[in-house]
């Protein structure tokens, strides 16, 4: 059965603001201080003084998605319950469905410019990882800074946008064009019911030149074949393929992580794209690393199309941005690969944009 824990708390400080969301530290009738987040469209805008109902399920069982709790409820001092966000008269679809948090929003779909003709060739890069994101936006821009990026947040990690700090930062340096929310994720500059829409809506709506699609924070793992949130990497590839996209695969790979099965191309990605994805997606690997990491020894090589990259060194590049590099709790520094395949992603996606474009362009002529 699943368990939830919780408690109630009173706020004792407000340490970060940032549309629709708000994070602090509240202590509970033990006198424990605990650091909490509230997502603000959903249980408002909380102060200093108000009493706070939280969900401790992370904390109390020591998981990735710990290290705060999570507001179910805020009450004024006086007793009242803050409401969340104002509601536009626009809302008509419910995210977070037939949960306590269920929030309503626009969707995408019904903005005017929204159209599901077929992507036009638009490079559209599948990340395992949301790490990897700002490591693609960054060789994106090093090959050609005018190009628009837009991100489509999955949720298979995270649900609400506000809860990513990188989405934040990427967002403050003007690297990307927008942000849509799919699925039952939320929180983004326009809400999607699904990645199919989001695609058509990057590019009809936010005229992005190139897409990167990836799951929020918080990647679920259990050490099996099928049992992991990055499995949804492979939909997402032929959902771009079959709408017209160049559908490109950032690999999850590494040179430091610990456990055996991450080591080199991870399982992650060799199940994803030797098992559960279509064949002929583009996947972009370090030229120096082509062989480690797509070798004859590997299935997934005979389904897919490797694609030898020559890749920027991105860090000065990110440091300028106050983009930060981590994954895994490990820095570029400590395991470079991670960052240098979703840099190869990025880099093979402007190439490709710039070359159909050149194309158009002698076309027209």
């Amino acid at each position: 059965m699943p368990t939830s824990t919780r408690c109630i708390a009173t706020i004792t400080h407000i340490t970060h603001t940032a549309p629709g969301i708000a994070q602090g530290s509240a202590e509970d009738k033990s006198g424990k201080s605990i650091p909490f987040t509230a997502y603000t469209a959903t249980v408002g805008t909380p102060d200093v003084g108000d009493s706070i109902i939280l969900n401790t399920t992370g904390l109390a069982l020591g998981l990735g998605t710990g290290g705060t709790a999570f507001a179910v409820a805020v009450l004024t001092p006086s007793g009242d319950v803050r409401t969340g966000d104002a509601h536009s008269p626009n809302d008509h679809i419910v995210k977070a469905r037939y949960t306590s948090d269920q929030t309503a929003v626009i969707p995408l779909e019904t903005h005017p410019e929204y159209a599901e003709a077929p992507l036009p060739g638009t490079p559209v890069v599948v990340c395992m990882l949301h790490s990897q994101l700002p490591a693609v936006c960054a060789a994106i821009r090093m090959h050609d800074p005018s190009l628009r990026i837009a991100y489509i947040a999955t949720d298979g990690g995270a649900l609400h946008a506000g809860f990513s700090q990188t989405l934040s930062k990427l967002t403050d340096s003007g690297w990307l064009c927008g942000c849509i929310t799919a699925g039952q994720a939320m929180g983004g500059d326009y809400e999607a019911v699904t990645v199919a829409s989001a695609l058509c809506g990057a590019v009809s709506v936010l005229k992005a030149d190139i897409v990167v699609i990836c799951q929020l924070p918080g990647n679920a793992g259990t050490g099996t074949t099928f049992g992991h949130s990055g499995l949804e990497q492979g939909m997402w590839l032929d959902i771009a393929q079959r709408l017209g996209g160049r559908s490109i695969a950032a690999l999850r790979a590494s040179n430091s992580d610990p456990r055996p099965r991450h080591q080199g191309t991870s399982h992650h990605s060799r199940t994803v794209l030797g098992v559960t994805s279509g064949h002929g997606h583009l996947v972009a690997v370090p030229r120096g690393d082509a062989w480690h990491l797509a070798g004859r020894d590997q299935e997934w090589t005979e389904r897919q199309l490797v694609a030898p990259v020559e890749i920027p060194d991105i860090r000065e590049i990110c440091l300028s941005a106050g983009v930060n590099l981590r994954s895994m709790g490990r820095s570029y520094e400590e395991d470079p690969l991670i960052f240098q395949c979703a840099a190869a992603a990025g880099t093979l996606a402007s190439t490709l944009h710039n070359s159909s474009a050149m194309r158009s362009e002698k076309d027209t002529e």
